[in-house]
């Protein structure tokens, strides 16, 4: 699966932890044919390794604006971004992650970085 955010694949984000920021995803699969949201749920896990090795520092729902085209968003709201800013500018790394009605999951491929200040 691909996971399209703000226009880019697998990009950088800067986030400030003192404001709201909604993103716009456009999930895919891997041939770029669009996923039917509709029966399922779209969640976003922030992870402190690339590998996905240690469990998720935060997940958060996603909104599913345009099921049928593929479409959702992730609101980050000022008071839920209750991890630590990122040391060093390391980022944390962004994976999307599709549940469908009968809960299988498919997750993005590349993350998106994101730094948080």
């Amino acid at each position: 699966m691909r996971a399209i955010i703000e226009g880019v694949e697998g990009g950088k984000l800067g986030l400030f932890k003192g404001g709201d920021r909604t993103l716009k995803c456009l999930l895919t699969a891997d041939d770029g044919s669009v996923i039917d949201l509709t029966d399922g749920a779209v969640s976003f896990d922030f992870y402190d390794t690339l590998d996905r090795r240690n469990a998720p520092i935060k997940t958060q729902a996603g909104v599913l604006t345009t099921p049928l085209g593929g479409y959702a968003t992730l609101v980050l709201l000022a008071g839920g971004m209750t991890f630590g800013p990122s040391t060093n500018d390391v980022p944390y790394y962004l994976y999307a992650k599709f549940t469908d009605a009968a809960a299988a999951e498919q997750v993005c491929a590349k993350p998106t970085q994101v730094i948080i200040k």
